[in-house]
């Protein structure tokens, strides 16, 4: 029997029959399905994605007219992780006059809004200068990072020291607290950098520490968004469900502890965003064809429903909400 060329979730060269690549995509699509409750894929999806793992070539591409455009987190920092040494705003220009890039994010070496607030109206200069040499729109963006405003690196007591000796409503209010202290960064910073003239802002990896980390991220797009109804909002999430660390925590009466992507979005849309960025985890111990499923089987049900739109001065952002702010539990 034929065998293919493939790899690992980790990377590594794998070879497999056409029957264990089946084998793979079905199994990966059943275990999203049965995590998000969601449905998995039908047998001609199934049959598309065989197709194109048991393809001979070298590179694939998608038929002319099935492009998406695409967005970049932190662009300025990837380029000197590959060892190219160049300013940040050379790197921008090199995404977008050498690699084609849809849009791009100015960013900082300390990827996350808290440590950015002390020096943002340093960032400010920057991003002007960036906007000047580029032509593509240009975003700003770092990471909610809600970790960074627990002791010792932050005011608060550690949840994760306080939750070990049984002490969970402490750890909870921690988390309550900190959220608050989060959302002021990240509208402080996301605002110098709007009237900066970036065209866009980016929550990356929202819920990296959690649903209280989740909370902060809507409840700081909810804020811009009425305090700029034009503003492009970018919220990229940190995993395929959310954490429940805080466990109890709610938005717009929705508890965002256990939310597959699906569930992310609608709590993306019900804050603002213009952008969504929904996750799967790699598991690097299946196939490529295995991750490569169930990523699809997650993220399919996020395009049926989707209602994020573009807001302009001539179309204010359809989502915004007016009245009373969110109970948090």
């Amino acid at each position: 029997m034929a065998r293919y060329f493939s790899r690992m979730g980790g990377g590594s060269p794998i070879s497999v029959t056409k029957d264990e690549i089946m084998a793979d995509l079905i199994q990966g699509s059943e275990d999203a399905a049965d995590r998000a409750k969601v449905p998995a894929l039908s047998r001609d999806e199934y049959e598309h994605l065989l197709d194109i793992f048991c393809a001979r070539e070298k590179f694939m591409s998608v038929e002319a007219g099935k492009e998406v455009i695409l967005t970049y987190d932190a662009c300025t920092l990837k380029i000197r992780r590959a060892g190219v040494n160049v300013d940040r705003i050379q790197a921008l220009q090199i995404y977008e006059k050498l690699m084609g890039a849809d849009t791009m994010e100015l960013s900082h070496v300390d990827y996350s809004y808290k440590p950015i607030k002390p020096i943002a109206v340093s960032e400010q200069p920057v991003l002007e200068q960036a906007l000047l040499g580029t032509h593509i729109p240009l975003f700003y963006g770092a990471q909610p990072n809600l970790g960074l405003y627990s002791q010792p690196d932050g005011p608060f007591p550690n949840p994760m020291e306080l939750m070990p000796m049984g002490k969970i409503k402490e750890a909870q209010e921690s988390y309550e607290a900190s959220v608050e202290h989060l959302v002021k960064d990240i509208v402080y910073v996301a605002s110098l950098m709007y009237e900066s003239g970036a065209d866009g802002i980016n929550l990356d990896t929202s819920g990296a520490a959690g649903d209280a980390d989740f909370l902060g991220a809507l409840l700081a797009t909810e804020e811009l968004r009425d305090k700029y109804p034009e503003m492009c909002i970018e919220f990229g999430t940190a995993g395929e469900f959310v954490m429940g660390m805080h466990s109890e925590l709610e938005y717009k009466g929705h508890r965002l502890a256990g939310m597959y992507p699906h569930d992310q979005l609608k709590m993306a849309e019900l804050a603002g965003a213009t952008i969504f960025g929904p996750v799967a985890n790699t598991k690097t111990s299946k196939s490529s064809a295995w991750n490569m499923a169930r990523t699809i089987t997650f993220m399919k049900p996020v395009g049926e429903i989707a209602k994020v739109k573009k807001s302009t001065s001539q179309q204010p952002h359809s989502n915004v909400t007016k009245g009373p702010k969110s109970s948090w539990v």
